[in-house]
Order: structure tokens, then sequence, then C-alpha cells
């Protein structure tokens, strides 16, 4: 039911920047327009000082430099908009967003942990591999995303010419502090590729971490025979068209995001593990799981039956109800 409010609230979506943060705060933020009636969003990046972005949040926040370290050019757009909410996205951005939140009386909402005092901001909404626990925190499995299947299939109709249809999307990530991805493994994952494109078309999609040496060992290798899609970093990533166009996924460990997006859409997601994953991914991996969106690859693609997720409506829902818009 859609929420009337008496006044058109505004929120302003504040991030580092960083994709996979923005796209989180976006997702909210649309969730929660979605749901009130004549709500208005904007997003921010902020233009953190370089001596700054070394700065743990919650030194800036105690020295009061939190506020400043968002760049003079972003306070007066914060001023400008005269924001009911804040959205904030990012570690870099946290202390920032609790700064302004005291200045202004504006609620803030801050999106992943901030590493500093919870108490700084009216709500948070972390992932639940982060095990944050307080009376303001919501946690999520994964990250927030606004993909779905309708949305999915209208970005599919637009590639329809250039992508094979109901294929096997391979989302590929790359090496992080998070998950290391060493040679022997690329390859391993490559060889797999191989073997998966005798009987599968594959719709491959690579990410700014792949690296350039299992890129190019794919290409190499990759049999003619079969009607493959391979993004090579030009143009247009058609990455939603591809979450669209396949019937099943195959995606790399490394990433939250990528894992979170395919389990929005309830097909079967595979999941290509790799050794020595920090303890908070594998949580993250193991909660998927638990929910039987995912499965490990063990070298076949299964088709199975799952609620997609859908942690960016559950979050707007929550959120809503927490400010009192409801």
């Amino acid at each position: 039911m859609e929420i009337k409010p008496e006044a058109p609230r505004k929120i302003l979506v504040i991030t580092d920047g960083r994709a996979g943060n923005e796209v989180q705060a976006v997702s909210l933020a649309q969730a929660v327009r979605s749901r009130v009636s004549g709500a208005t969003s904007q997003v921010l990046r902020a233009d953190i000082a370089q001596w700054m972005q070394p700065l743990p949040p919650a030194i800036l926040h105690r020295l009061g430099l939190g506020v400043s370290s968002l760049g003079s050019s972003c306070l007066k757009t914060v001023d400008r908009f005269d924001p009911d909410l804040i959205v904030g996205a990012g570690r870099r951005v946290a202390a920032g967003v609790a700064g302004i939140s005291r200045r202004s009386g504006c609620a803030a909402v801050q999106l992943m942990d901030p590493k500093m005092a919870l108490g700084a901001f009216h709500s948070l909404i972390v992932p639940a591999h982060d095990e944050l626990s307080a009376p303001n925190v919501l946690t999520t499995i994964g990250a927030l995303t606004q993909l779905n299947s309708e949305t999915l299939r209208s970005e599919a109709a637009e590639w329809q010419d250039k992508l094979p249809a109901y294929g096997l999307g391979v989302l590929i990530g790359g090496p992080s502090k998070s998950a290391p991805f060493p040679e022997a493994e690329q390859d391993r994952f490559v060889s797999a590729l191989i073997r998966l494109a005798e009987a599968h078309s594959l719709l491959i999609t690579p990410s700014r971490r792949s690296p350039e040496r299992l890129l190019l060992n794919l290409r190499n290798h990759l049999p003619k025979n079969k009607e493959h899609f391979f993004w090579d970093g030009s143009g247009e990533n058609p990455y939603r068209a591809i979450m669209g166009s396949s019937e099943a996924f195959l995606v790399t460990a490394d990433s939250v995001n990528m894992a979170t997006e395919v389990a929005s859409t309830g097909k079967p997601l595979h999941v290509f593990e790799l050794p020595n994953l920090a303890p908070k991914l594998q949580r993250f991996h193991d909660s998927l799981a638990q929910r039987g969106a995912s499965r490990p690859f063990v070298g076949e693609i299964e088709a199975w039956d799952y609620e997609p997720l859908a942690e960016a409506d559950r979050a707007a829902e929550w959120l809503i109800e927490r400010l009192g818009w409801a």
C-alpha cells in the first residue's frame, strides 16, 4: 500500500563513489521512494580529501572532522537539498553522514559496518556476515539490490540479437583481500568453463578485478563450435541483460554483490569456491546455501527453485516503520 505523507520526503544518497556501495544505497532509496508517495532522491558522491581517506571513521567522528571530510561542494549540495533522510554507503563517508545528521537533525541510515559508534546513526543496515547487533541495526543476507525478473527481462530484450538465449551466465570477479584467487585456481576455473562450453552457451562478463591472464586464457581456449558471448570491456556492459537472458549462473566466490544479485533472480546460483576466503565472506556464502539460493559448483549445472532474495524491499519497509513514515 502506498504511503501518503503530509509533505514530500527528500532522500539524499551519499556514497564514496565505489560502484558496489552506490548500487546498494540507490537500491534502498528506490525501494523507500516506491513506498512513500511524492518522495524524491538525489545521489551525491563525496569529495574526500586524500589525507583524510586513510583515517578511521571513528577518529574523524571523535575529532569533529566528519562533516568537513565530505568536501565543500558536497556540503553545499546537502544544504541546498535539505534532506529528510541521508543514506550513507561506504566506510569513508560514515563519519560525514553521522556529522551531517547531528548538525541538521535529519535522520541518517548507514549501509555496511561503519567502523565507528553505531549510536551515531538513526539506523544501520548491514550484511549478517558482518556480525553487528544493536537495536537500530537490521541485518540482511548479502548486499541490497533492486534487480527483479521484470526489469531483467526488459534489459535482455534490448540485447536479444547479440546474446544467446537461455545460456549459462558466468560472472567473473578477481582477487581481493577477502578472497585470494591464485593462478592455480584461475587455471582450474578456465578448465571448468571449457568443459561447460561443450554443452552450454556461455554468457561471460568479467569485472574490473578479473585477472587479464585468466581472461586471455579463456578467450584462447573456448571452443569455436558453439555460440558464446564474451564481453571484452568495450562499450556498455550487458551485465543486466546477461542476468535476464541466462537460465543459471556460475559466479566466482570473491564477490558478495554478484552472488546476491543472482540470488535476487531466483535462478540457480553455482558458486565457484576459492580457498582461504575471509571468515565473513565464507559466512555470507554459507547463509546463501542454507537459504537454498546457492550450491557449490561441482562440475555440472543443476536446476532447482527457491524464493528470490528481496532484501532492499525488506530493508525499506523496516526503515520506513522506524522513521515513522508509515
